[in-house]
């Protein structure tokens, strides 16, 4: 039982600091674990940008709220 509240714990929190999962799309590691960029890994990073622009992000206000004009709340200003 307690393992499933770390798995909850961690998907709460990658939902609240907007983490997509943990990254392992590095094509070569040597043998102390530094990544050899290769040229799969431009497509790959790419692939990865343009998923992350066409996701929606919950934690922002929809373009169509934020982009329409102001309502004034209140007309007696101090």
């Amino acid at each position: 039982m307690r393992t499933l509240g770390i798995w909850y714990a961690a998907i709460v929190s990658m939902m609240a600091f907007k983490l997509n999962g943990l990254n392992f799309n590095h094509c070569i590691l040597d043998s102390a674990g530094v990544v050899i960029t290769a040229e799969a890994d431009m497509p790959n990073r790419a692939r990865l940008g343009l998923q992350a622009m066409h996701r929606p992000n919950v934690h922002h206000f929809p373009v169509i709220i934020s982009a329409g004009e102001p309502i004034p709340v209140s007309y007696n200003t101090p």
